[in-house]
């Protein structure tokens, strides 16, 4: 089978269950996966974020440090559909 058909229909699988999320302020306590690109390079929870939702720290889990992310630097987080509604009323009640 083409490797370019079986990465679209993982990528196509990936985004059907989870959204791209534009504004990381509101992010704090969600999981996220995060992405650059097409790769995705880790999951875990965000624990710090800034107002302007430019940077977010993402938590320690097993071998994984704390790590300090930025838009900046091209990152993408997803979350689940579930959660970026959650993420919508934080929003919209702050």
């Amino acid at each position: 089978m083409n490797e370019g058909i079986i990465e679209t229909a993982l990528r196509e699988a990936f985004e059907a269950k989870t959204q791209l999320v534009e504004d990381w302020q509101f992010l704090v306590g969600c999981e996220v996966d995060v992405c650059m690109g097409r790769q995705l390079l880790r999951t875990g929870v965000i624990d710090a974020a800034t107002v302007d939702g430019g940077i977010v720290w993402i938590s320690r889990q097993g071998v994984q440090e704390r790590r300090l992310l930025t838009r900046a630097d091209g990152y993408d987080l997803w979350i689940t559909k579930l959660d970026n509604q959650r993420v919508l009323a934080r929003r919209d009640d702050g």
